[in-house]
């Protein structure tokens, strides 16, 4: 109970947390989600590492996610152009090389789920970015960036509410196996002890 507890209001401060950081200001929304980006890039590597037996570089892949997102972010309000991305691809880029000349096992694999972690994690995060700062044309010499933060916000909505869905889904189809089950265990009890009842002594 008191883990539950500690799970409900961690999670209550991270949603205000995460709220907060979007409406209040760019600023605030970019340091939220680079630092996101990286804290959830370096648990996926550590989770590989540890069940599936690899040595993906963490410190590169989890640098390479936060610097994605600020990349993203620098070309989206037009305050780099897109030689910005060089950095991040010299990154990818030796992340496939040091695993050719690193001694390990299953060199291909480490390198397969570093650059999974970028698909799978930085990617989403940094795609934030152009829906959330949409160039207002105002005149044709002097274009504004605009930052629309209900974007992002009803995004997460969205994704809040189809996985309360889907978890209410699963807890349905849980409780009905298990009553299902439990119904069936208890009826093949009663069925046996019922077989193995004395018969009646006839004199």
């Amino acid at each position: 109970m008191k883990n539950l507890i500690i799970r409900a209001v961690s999670g209550a401060l991270f949603v205000v947390l995460l709220v907060g950081c979007i409406v209040s200001h760019p600023y605030s929304f970019a340091l939220l989600f680079a630092l996101i980006s990286a804290l959830t890039t370096w648990e996926f590597c550590t989770i590989v590492n540890r069940n599936a037996e690899l040595q993906v570089n963490r410190f590169i892949a989890t640098i390479s996610s936060a610097y994605l997102f600020l990349a993203m972010l620098s070309y989206n309000i037009n305050l780099m152009d897109a030689t910005v991305f060089i950095p991040y691809l010299i990154s990818i880029m030796y992340l496939l090389i040091s695993e050719l000349y690193f001694d390990r096992k299953n060199n291909i694999y480490n390198w397969a789920f570093a650059l999974m972690s970028q698909m799978y994690v930085a990617l989403p995060f940094a795609l934030l970015c152009p829906l959330s700062f949409v160039e207002m044309p105002e005149s044709c010499f002097m274009p504004q960036i605009v930052y629309y933060y209900w974007y992002p916000l009803a995004l997460f909505i969205f994704l809040f509410r189809e996985t309360q869905e889907h978890t209410a889904s699963a807890v349905c189809w849980v409780s009905t196996v298990s009553f299902r089950a439990y119904h069936q265990r208890n009826r093949g009890k009663a069925v046996s002890e019922e077989h193995s009842l004395p018969l009646p002594h006839h004199r």
